[in-house]
Parts: structure tokens; C-alpha cells; sequence
């Protein structure tokens, strides 16, 4: 039987952060980060994030803000750097994250890869806790 433990050491991911452990009705339950999205920062063009793409490094932690509101579409996520907006999850991703967001999941994310790409030169990597 494939309990959580062994799913997350299928998936690589038995030892990707500490454990958080939440109190919930007088028990201790411990949570462990599941990745859900690898993708890269649409839009850092739009930015001007190609000029402190140099500042960054892989591991930085990124600040993802949800923007119902957007204009341009409804689940939005902007990503944050250092508090700088350098652009957004893409669209083809963030339907299933902006929801978990609204319903107030814990999410996570952090840089994972760095390029010389010029359109696509920042990844992230999402993690929620289950």
C-alpha cells in the first residue's frame, strides 16, 4: 500500500525541507512539503527583472501573491523577488495554485534554476505542506 511517506520518497522529496508540525483540535500532526509546480517566471521582461537576474541564485526564496483582480486574468500569481515583482507563475499553470492560495494553503517557492535564456532565464519550484 503507498501511504504519504512512501509517495513522497517515490517522488524525491522525502527530505526536500523540515517538517512542519501543526496543532489542530489538542492533536500533533507533522506536515511535509509536496512540490507541485516547476515552471519558470513568465513575463520578467515586463520587469525589468532581466537586469537583477544576475542578483539572484538558485534557492533564493520567492514570494508568490495572488491577484484576483488582474485584468488580464483572474487567477494571476505574481512572483516576488527581495520584495521586487519580477513577474508571474504562467497562466498555464495557475489555476489549480491561485485556488489552493484562496482557500489559504501554504505554499512555498523558491528559485531552481537560472538561464541565459533570454525569455525563460528564471525557474521556480512550488511546494505546498500535506
Amino acid at each position: 500500500m503507498l501511504n504519504r511517506r512512501k509517495l513522497l520518497r517515490l517522488l524525491g522529496l522525502g527530505s526536500v525541507a523540515a517538517p512542519v508540525v501543526s496543532i489542530a483540535a489538542g492533536s500533533t500532526r507533522i506536515q511535509s512539503p509536496l512540490e507541485v509546480l516547476d515552471t519558470y517566471v513568465a513575463g520578467l521582461q515586463h520587469y525589468q527583472s532581466l537586469k537583477i537576474v544576475h542578483s539572484m541564485a538558485t534557492g533564493d526564496l520567492l514570494e508568490l501573491k495572488r491577484e484576483p483582480d488582474n485584468q488580464h486574468d483572474a487567477n494571476a500569481i505574481a512572483v516576488y523577488w527581495q520584495t521586487k515583482k519580477i513577474g508571474y507563475v504562467p497562466r498555464v499553470n495557475n489555476l489549480a495554485l491561485s485556488r489552493m492560495m484562496d482557500k489559504g494553503q501554504q505554499i512555498a517557492a523558491e528559485i531552481n534554476w537560472l538561464d541565459d535564456h533570454p525569455w525563460q532565464p528564471v525557474g521556480l519550484v512550488v511546494r505546498i505542506w500535506v
